[in-house]
């Protein structure tokens, strides 16, 4: 009896907190309404009742079109005064130029008091908790924006810089470069930088952006790695970037300086050899008084059978090759010069050397003479 006597006294307790019925008004703000395209602003709206609007849920996910995008920034929910306020932040971008109108709705959907009420005492039930008694559909007020259009894509406030290694290198040894822009502004505008130098192999990644979304837009880095290999001297073009400075009100030029790199092609007895024809040299170096006039005869009959067996003449091209490959003093190395050669042709001993099926650098590389010839 006390129990039923109870539940009915917090039924009507519930209820007496019910009889003025919750009451909602939403607002909204927007920074910026006059924009040039790629220029970002932040726009809210606010849905503030005049009680805790417990029985309400609110239904507001707004999405991007063609004519512009919106990202949700921020959604929160609080209670101030005994009044619950949500809030909803989002970053406009206009794709278009022009008189751009955002027209939202929200759907206030309202729960029976059941569902309230049985939740509260304990006697939880799903499918009375997400009945909905009512929907309302509200038009939002409509913001208008002016948008101009602009030459430069690009907008914001950005810097360059340009991170590489060594000016001196040996042949065939890759130049790293990294270029790097960092800022603030519609980022997803920036295309990737292409290079195409005469004798050089270019390698690309694809541009990585670290970015962050804040009230004005994107905020962070936008960043592309290269690699350059070739067997001389070379340089990298200077590239530039336009963009509208939304800060200055006027068009800026991002720019880096041609890069001069220098390729050294003379090696060293012990780059140009593995540690296993080092052997074999001191090896040779030391028995060959010993064995002289061995030596002397195996060489003369080997000469010999070279005069008369020979069964082929190289082109100056393949023997160029040729001559590149025993001087190569890595894995690597040896691999490049054949992608620099004709990648395709060579495909599967680049293959096979990646892989490092040949074992050792010396076997490496007569195996791959012997192809060659």
């Amino acid at each position: 009896m006390k129990k039923s006597l109870g539940s009915f006294l917090f039924v009507f307790f519930i209820l007496s907190l019910t009889v003025k019925a919750s009451t909602y008004k939403w607002t909204e703000f927007v920074e910026k309404k006059d924009l040039h395209m790629g220029e970002s602003t932040y726009v809210k709206y606010t849905c503030e009742f005049n009680d805790n609007g417990e029985l309400f849920i609110i239904d507001f996910k707004p999405k991007s079109n063609e004519k512009y995008r919106l990202d949700l920034l921020k959604e929160s929910e609080v209670l101030q005064n005994g009044k619950r306020i949500n809030t909803y932040e989002f970053v406009f971008l206009p794709k278009v130029a022009g008189d751009l109108t955002l027209d939202l709705k929200a759907t206030m959907k309202k729960t029976s008091l059941d569902s309230i009420v049985e939740n509260t005492t304990n006697h939880y039930d799903d499918t009375k908790f997400d009945s909905i008694h009512s929907r309302d559909v509200v038009a939002l007020n409509t913001i208008k924006f002016n948008v101009q259009e602009r030459s430069q894509n690009i907008v914001g406030k950005f810097e360059l810089k340009t991170v590489f290694s060594n000016l001196e290198l040996k042949a065939y040894d890759p130049f790293h470069l990294k270029i790097v822009i960092e800022g603030e502004g519609n980022f997803n505008q920036i295309e990737a930088f292409h290079f195409d130098i005469d004798g050089v192999k270019v390698f690309q990644e694809e541009p990585l952006l670290e970015l962050q979304l804040t009230k004005n837009g994107q905020k962070g880095r936008w960043s592309q790695k290269f690699a350059f290999v070739s067997e001389r001297d070379f340089r990298i073009p200077s590239k530039t970037l336009d963009y509208f400075d939304l800060q200055l009100h006027k068009k800026q030029t991002l720019r880096f300086e041609p890069i001069d790199v220098k390729v050294s092609t003379k090696f060293t007895k012990e780059e140009l050899l593995d540690e296993d024809e080092l052997d074999d040299l001191k090896h040779l170096s030391e028995s060959i008084f010993t064995y002289a006039p061995f030596v002397l005869f195996f060489v003369f009959g080997f000469i010999l059978g070279k005069i008369r067996f020979a069964s082929k003449v190289l082109s100056p091209r393949v023997e160029k090759l040729i001559f590149k490959v025993k001087e190569s003093k890595s894995i690597e190395e040896l691999a490049m010069i054949l992608i620099l050669e004709d990648e395709k042709k060579f495909a599967h001993l680049i293959k096979q050397i990646e892989s490092k099926s040949f074992g050792s650098l010396s076997n490496a590389k007569k195996l791959v003479t012997k192809e060659i010839r």
